[in-house]
């Protein structure tokens, strides 16, 4: 029994961002495994991956996704391990940090996942927690950044605190969580699959941590900004989304919204 494995899903990254983030990993006295599972068109990436017996890389030679691609770790996780975590890999962090938020867990067992604190390359704060999202929400948030902040913003950051919803680049999963509510929905090829498990973990009754005691920094290449074809793949998923959840009715989402701002202490406020 390990006490965490983690999956990184592969698809042409860069050499030294995939690097940075198994090591990231990997640098603990924990007993871990770490499953690289490759989307790439070729197993290029298995020539610089290290060789240690804590790694299993296994090229798929089709590119499945993002939710399906760690659901094939996820599946192995089942019964290997106490907690799993889901890991861009586009993402570093210091030793210490999974160590920080197992103990978390250890201590607060219905914990179901948890997130550190995301930050930019820059320092800026990624806010990688959010409450649930309307479908105006999302178009405002694409179409006017300053204008789509939530109640995340102005929080200190100084204590753990739930949100529904954290982002995918860094996931903590208690595994036991797998037999309840199962693995990511593979209809999402990329995007909302994170919002749709956060969504399924808190609906459970479980809750979702975000844990700004330690950090993570994400390099974020914010691909569906970028490129016409990752931005209709993310349109595309939100729209799987909302046909699951509701679009502008849905009144468990405005339940959960509104519980979780009354949760918030307002010591937490920023001045």
């Amino acid at each position: 029994m390990y006490q965490v494995t983690a999956s990184i899903v592969i698809y042409k990254n860069d050499r030294d961002e995939l690097l940075r983030a198994i090591h990231s990993f990997l640098n603990t006295r924990m007993d871990v495994k770490l499953y690289l599972i490759d989307n790439s068109p070729s197993d290029e990436a298995k020539s610089f991956v290290p060789q240690d017996d804590r790694i299993e890389y296994s090229f798929q030679g089709e590119n499945l996704g993002f939710g399906k691609g760690h659901n094939i770790a996820m599946q192995k996780a089942k019964g290997e391990s106490l907690y799993h975590l889901v890991l861009n890999p586009d993402i570093f962090f210091e030793e210490g940090v999974v160590e920080a938020l197992c103990d978390y867990m250890e201590q607060n067992q219905n914990v179901g996942l948890i997130s550190p604190d995301i930050f930019l390359p820059n320092g800026e704060r990624a806010y990688s927690c959010r409450l649930i999202p309307s479908p105006s929400t999302l178009i405002k948030r694409r179409l006017m950044p300053s204008s789509s902040k939530d109640i995340y913003t102005k929080l200190s950051y100084t204590k753990p605190f739930s949100s529904p919803w954290v982002y995918g680049c860094f996931m903590l999963i208690r595994t036991s969580v797998f037999d309840k509510i199962g693995l990511f929905d593979e209809r999402y090829f990329m995007y909302c699959e994170d919002l749709d498990y956060s969504r399924r973990v808190h609906s459970e009754g479980m809750d979702i941590i975000y844990y700004p005691l330690v950090k993570a920094i994400h390099i974020y290449h914010r691909d569906s900004a970028r490129s016409l074809k990752m931005l209709f793949v993310h349109m595309v998923s939100a729209i799987k989304y909302f046909n699951k959840w509701g679009w502008f009715s849905d009144k468990e989402r405005d339940k959960i919204n509104q519980e979780t701002i009354k949760k918030l202490d307002a010591s937490e406020l920023s001045e």
